[in-house]
Parts: C-alpha cells; structure tokens; sequence
C-alpha cells in the first residue's frame, strides 16, 4: 500500500495505542518509508521477500543507510540475529550506513553487537519523538490530540482523582534487571464504590519524550473495588535505561476501567502532573509576593531618589572643588611664573 498521499495524522491517532499491531508488516514498510521521505530521504523499496536484511535503502546527502524494520509488540525485543541480518544488508547492498527501527525495544546482547557494529538503533520512544517532530507540533500525542478535538482523549473525571505519589530508581526485580518504579494514589471522589481496572500507563516527560510502563508492581493495587472516599496505591514498573529519574512538568497518562453497581464498563483517560500541587503552591507564593514586589520597588524607587538627590548633592560638591582648586592652581601658577621672573632679573642685573 502507498502512503504517498496519505493524511498521516489521522492515521497515527488510532495506530499509535497498539504500537500499529493491526497494520500489515509490509504495509508498515511502507508507511516508514512515507517517514523517512517527509524527513527529506530519497527512498528505494527492496522486494517484500528475499530482502537480504533490508527493507528500505534510503539516501540523504550522498550517504545511503540499509534499514530493517521490525513491527513487534512490545514484550517482543529485537535480538542479536535480527542485527546480524542487517549487518549482511549494509554490506550486500554496498551502503554507508545502517539502522533498525523497531516498535518495541531491544535486548542488551543486540545493543553490545549494535554498537560494536555502528548500526544505529531506533526504538518505540525514537518514532514518537520523530512524529512529535514532524506532525504534532512538537507536543505529546495525547496533548495534540486533545487540542485537536479527536476521541477526546483526555477527559476530566468526576469520580477519580489521579496523583504522583513516590519514585524508586534503580530497583533490582527477579531477573536482574533495574527499574525505575512509580507510584499513584487513585482516590474515589463519589459517594459510590467504584470498581476498577486499568491498563499500563505512559510517561510522557517535559521533552515530549513518551515511554510505556512494563508491568504493573503485584504488592500494590491492581485492580478491584474501590470504596467511596477512600485512595488506593498503584505501581507502575519502567526501565530504568529509559527513566532514570521524574522531573517536575513530566505527566503520567492512564487509561482506567470504571463501573459502579451493576452498570458497565465505562473506559476514562486520565493523566496526572508531576509536582502539579506544588507548581500551584508556588503560584500562590508568587502572587502572595507581588505585593512585596511592590512595595519594594516603592522602597528601592524612594532609595533610588534618595540616592540621586545625594549624588547631585555630591556632583555639586566635587565641582565646587574643582573651581576652587582650579583657582589654587591658576594662584601657584602666578606666582611661580613671578619668582622665576625675579630671579632673571636678578641674574641679568649681575651680568
């Protein structure tokens, strides 16, 4: 399929919450391919099957990069082998440059044979950022998308209230590998016991950055009856390589799953900002200041008067002195020129 003339906006809108798992692999080739030209790239499709590797070979200022494309879910990393074949590509078809884009992420052995190779590696958060780039307007997809009044994805609830609680860094799970773990509270505002369920949330950091949670941590909440008035704790476990702290602007978004009684399922959106209530307790401060603001500019005005008032006062007396050393000076001028006359006379009457 071509995506020549496509409106890629409206297609990354549903495409982007399954990371395109209901695309076609060789369609997915294809719209890549649609990527790299809107990046300014001449772009060459090899054959769908016995590709050698490669499934695109693109060229941008006389440098020409084999590409492998690997649409996986998320839990599914790319690996050594699937490196090696585009090791073959670049060689087979005599380019400059190779790379792997992929929708999920890769194992730490493809990363070390990656490097030890120079094959560039893109991951899920590489193709959000370039999409933020190239057609959200440097925003979030959740934050474009909202703005653009499409499925209205992020709404207010009624009954939920969202927030940052803690974060763990560097946390060693079974397996060896480190996470970075964060927690929210979920309160239920109602008067009504809420049930609930909830999918895998996604960071998305003041950069724009976007990273998907991993797993949901077992010790917390993960799913159930929700009593009115009361808060639960939640876990959500991301790699550490790519969160390795929180910093204040980042949000979380999370989908949740509500029911009240008997009725069903209504599927929410919610997101939650980091340092949010503090941003607003600086805010209060800052207005709260205004006034001292104020009136320490009226103070520092009134200094500054005061401050003039002397200066001129000082100028007036540096003056004065200069007029009267200049009168100084012009008296000894005087009478030096006066001495030095006397004692010419003197010598001339002596001769």
């Amino acid at each position: 399929m071509t995506f020549d003339n496509a409106d890629i906006v409206k297609i990354l809108e549903p495409s982007i919450k399954n990371r395109f798992q209901d695309f076609l692999s060789q369609d997915f080739e294809d719209f890549i391919g649609r990527i790299y030209k809107d990046l300014g790239f001449d772009v060459e499709q090899t054959s769908y099957s016995g590709d050698y590797g490669a499934d695109l070979i693109v060229t941008k200022y006389n440098i020409k990069t084999a590409i492998q494309i690997k649409r996986y879910q998320m839990s599914n990393k790319v690996g050594v082998q699937d490196i090696n074949q585009i090791i073959g590509a670049k060689n087979y078809y005599k380019c400059d440059e190779a790379a792997v884009i992929t929708t999920s992420s890769y194992t730490k052995q493809g990363e070390k044979l990656a490097k030890e190779t120079d094959i560039e590696l893109l991951q899920w958060e590489d193709l959000i950022s370039i999409f933020s780039k190239l057609y959200w307007n440097n925003k979030d997809y959740f934050t474009f998308y909202s703005e653009q009044n499409i499925d209205s994805i992020i709404r207010e609830s009624t009954y939920l209230k969202l927030t940052f609680d803690k974060t763990e860094t560097f946390v060693q799970l079974k397996g060896g590998q480190y996470s970075t773990i964060i927690y929210l509270i979920v309160e239920n505002t109602s008067k009504e016991n809420i049930k609930l369920t909830f999918s895998l949330p996604t960071l998305i950091t003041k950069g724009y950055k976007q990273i998907d949670a991993i797993y949901n941590l077992s010790t917390e909440f993960t799913g159930g009856l929700v009593y009115a008035g009361c808060k639960v704790k939640i876990g959500y476990i991301f790699p550490y390589d790519n969160v390795q702290q929180i910093s204040e602007g980042d949000k979380i978004i999370s989908k949740f799953f509500e029911s009240v009684g008997d009725s069903n399922e209504i599927e929410k959106t919610y997101f939650s900002i980091y340092g949010d209530s503090n941003q607003r307790v600086n805010l209060n401060l800052f207005d709260s200041r205004i006034n001292d603001l104020e009136t320490d500019n009226q103070t520092l005005e009134s200094e500054l008067l005061f401050d003039k008032e002397k200066f001129n006062s000082f100028e007036l007396e540096i003056q004065k002195l200069k007029t009267k050393l200049s009168k100084q000076s012009r008296n000894q001028i005087f009478l030096i020129i006066g001495i030095i006359t006397i004692l010419l006379l003197l010598v001339f009457l002596r001769s």
